[in-house]
């Protein structure tokens, strides 16, 4: 291990990395355009998670797919992204981890390791994963992630696209006969037609043009193009149906063991089904018949990831409600509440509600946790009643901080004004409705856009609170999970609504053990192309925002006589 390098600076990284089980993770802390950073390389090479070749191979084609993903979007900036890093996770056990899913939401990526292992993949292959698995994290869905890269394969050589077949042909991935089809499907794709990429020399008749990313298809071309579509969603559904039944063997005994593990632990939380309604509750212990109920398709897997889930929030709560100096003062939940995300507070029981479906929350029933989530299933409880904690008032901005604060507050409304002030006219013809909105309504968009900060300003005090709590891989997690682009959450003409979330959200970075946190959210968010080379802010405005906010959320402090931390 390099001396002076990352990972002897930060060795937490990479244990924090290698921790959970079915996958390892490529952070964006130690990635470049060139690839993986050397010390990190080190490290992973040391503790027998890949070898040196293995990693030479991962750098090649990251370098190859951030060149062609720079070219692409030089050439066609309406239809292709700029290259961007994100979290690589890495599964080394495919049958143990949910296909295509996002560790850390909206910035991670998940391949394979057979993926950059040459028995089972090709360099060309390769590249085109890091670009599906980003244009499916920005898109949230499998086949039109797919159609939007088409275009893709008009740009590639003979030679290139022989070697991506091969891939197609030798890999192993759960989704292989996705990619096989879709090597079927080369000889034709390449005669199709781009705006950018490949025009038509004449003009041809009966031809359609894809909005969605500028392909020019002749009609003779157009059940061609629909059939890939539904045969690769087909296979995508058969990755799925065929990850499921590796945990199939639900049993009625199952649903006895977890009762008497419920009778004999009686953890502090809910146990919550259809429509929020409460199956198990700590207090009426015994009264299992509507659980059991709904525990009919649990698996082995299933039934102990339930127990370890709620043995989380169980600590998490006891530990919580035990440094409480005054626990009758703590606030009632809100009847506002929302319900759901991995846990919630339930507004009329006052405790953590763990829910298995029916709905997003059912796969609880019968597959293992996936990896990181039980780690954001910690600090998603500890955030929650960090938010009781900012209702009772025990978050607060103290005496000497309030003229700070006020100060604060005023400038970063002058801030956003002066930049609308001095915004191109391209950037205020398409903000125009945006800000015309906020000023009717709060007088100055500056006033508007302050207000909306401090609409979110109890997540911070949430936040504050939890990192008593909290490990550092808990917290973390939360970090990774809540600070990414969002590119796709907002209407085109909301620049300036996303910009004070992004400004927001990037204060969670100081709460976390993430270094170079400019570098890092520059790296990953897409600010640059998207609001600096456009023209919105430049570096230097985001930055003074930035630590404006910083100021505003340093004016907020726990107020420690409330709370006991040498107990809990």
């Amino acid at each position: 291990m390099r001396l002076g390098g990352l990972v002897t600076e930060h060795h937490w990284l990479v244990d924090y990395c290698c921790s959970q089980s079915g996958l390892f993770v490529i952070p964006i802390d130690a990635l470049s355009p060139a690839g993986i950073d050397g010390a990190f390389s080190d490290a992973l090479v040391e503790n027998g998670t890949v070898c040196p070749n293995w990693i030479a191979r991962f750098d090649h084609a990251y370098r190859l797919y951030w060149e062609r993903t720079q070219a692409m979007r030089s050439r066609a900036p309406k239809y292709w992204f700029a290259p961007r890093l994100q979290h690589v996770c890495v599964v080394t056990r495919p049958e143990g981890v949910r296909p295509y899913f996002q560790p850390f939401h909206r910035s991670s990526w998940l391949l394979y390791q057979g993926d950059f292992e040459p028995a089972t993949s090709s360099v060309e292959f390769s590249v085109f994963l890091f670009m599906q698995a980003e244009r499916m994290g920005l898109m949230g869905e499998i086949v039109p992630a797919l159609h939007a890269n088409l275009p893709y394969f008009l740009t590639l050589s003979a030679r290139q696209r022989k070697e991506f077949r091969q891939g197609c042909a030798h890999t192993e991935r759960p989704d292989a006969g996705a990619f096989r089809v879709l090597a079927d499907a080369l000889p034709w794709l390449k005669t199709l037609y781009h705006e950018q990429f490949r025009r038509p020399r004449i003009a041809l008749p009966r031809l359609r043009i894809h909005k969605e990313n500028g392909l020019i298809v002749p009609q003779s071309h157009s059940a061609r193009v629909r059939a890939l579509q539904e045969a690769w969603g087909d296979a995508a559904r058969e990755v799925f149906a065929a990850y499921r039944r590796r945990y199939a063997g639900a049993s009625g005994d199952l649903a006895r063991g977890l009762g008497h593990w419920l009778m004999e632990h009686q953890p502090q939380a809910l146990i919550t089904g259809s429509e929020g309604a409460v199956l198990w509750n700590p207090e009426r212990a015994g009264e299992q018949d509507d659980l059991r109920r709904a525990l009919t398709a649990m698996t082995p897997a299933g039934a102990e990831r339930i127990k370890e889930d709620l043995a989380v929030i169980d600590r998490h709560t006891r530990r919580f409600l035990a440094s409480l100096a005054e626990p009758e003062s703590l606030a009632e939940p809100a009847p506002y509440l929302t319900e759901g995300g991995l846990s919630y507070i339930n507004a009329e029981h006052g405790l953590i509600a763990y829910d298995i479906g029916p709905g997003r929350n059912e796969s609880r029933l019968w597959e293992p946790s996936p990896p990181y989530e039980r780690l954001m299933l910690g600090a998603r409880t500890v955030h929650e009643w960090g938010h009781l904690a900012a209702e009772s008032g025990w978050v607060l901005v103290p005496e000497e901080h309030s003229r700070k604060r006020l100060e604060l507050t005023e400038r970063l409304a002058a801030l956003f004004d002066e930049l609308l002030a001095g915004a191109p006219p391209a950037v205020r013809d398409l903000t125009r409705p945006e800000t015309v909105r906020l000023e009717r309504k709060y007088g100055s968009m500056g006033q508007g856009l302050l207000a909306a900060m401090l609409r979110r300003i109890e997540d911070y005090m949430a936040n504050l609170v939890a990192s008593r709590f909290l490990d550092a891989d808990e917290m973390d997690t939360y970090v990774r999970n809540n600070v990414a682009s969002r590119v796709g959450q907002y209407r085109p003409g909301e620049v300036y609504m996303q910009l004070i979330r992004m400004a927001y959200e990037y204060q969670y970075l100081g709460l976390s053990r993430i270094t170079r946190a400019r570098r890092w959210y520059y790296a990953s968010t897409w600010i640059e192309p998207l609001f600096f080379d456009a023209g919105v802010v430049t570096r230097e405005q985001f930055e003074t925002i930035v630590e404006t906010v910083a100021g505003i959320c340093s004016c907020y402090a726990v107020d420690r006589s409330k709370f006991n931390f040498a107990s809990s």
